[in-house]
């Protein structure tokens, strides 16, 4: 399914490129004017495709973060970035991108081990019994 979508993103951005540069060069060589057809077919495609690819990249990341956090829940809710990268098909610079911004959110905590390597602690998840005895506010 996201293939497919990227795939017409890709297509309609090329699509809008295409009509975007063809009505310029008409305005320009042939002092025509930019019409409704300019927004159709150069304009509406250019900047829907965009939205897809944001979309796309959004869902993305989202999908990411709970794999690490998934992760985290199976290694005792602490982690380094090798073992991210060691345990999941992300490069070392997609954990790190991945884990600031869960720090952002403030969902993870860092801790310096002795030998200077950065520890990740990630909010433990609370259980069925903490979640029932929670007091009401």
């Amino acid at each position: 399914m996201i293939k497919n979508k990227i795939w017409i993103a890709a297509t309609l951005m090329a699509l809008g490129l295409f009509s975007i540069v063809l009505y310029t060069y008409s305005f320009i060589r042939f002092h025509s004017g930019f019409d409704l057809g300019f927004l159709i077919f150069g304009v509406a495609p250019f900047a829907y495709s965009l939205y897809e690819f944001t979309a796309i990249k959004k869902k993305r990341e989202l999908e990411l973060e709970k794999q690490v956090m998934k992760l985290a829940m199976e290694h005792e809710h602490l982690l380094t970035v090798v073992e991210i990268s060691l345990y999941t098909d992300l490069s070392v610079k997609e954990a790190e991108r991945i884990l600031e911004g869960l720090r952002k959110k403030e969902l993870v905590r860092i801790k310096v081990a002795d030998n200077g390597t950065w520890v990740y602690e990630f909010e433990p998840m609370l259980t069925r019994e903490q979640k029932m005895t929670a007091e009401r506010i």
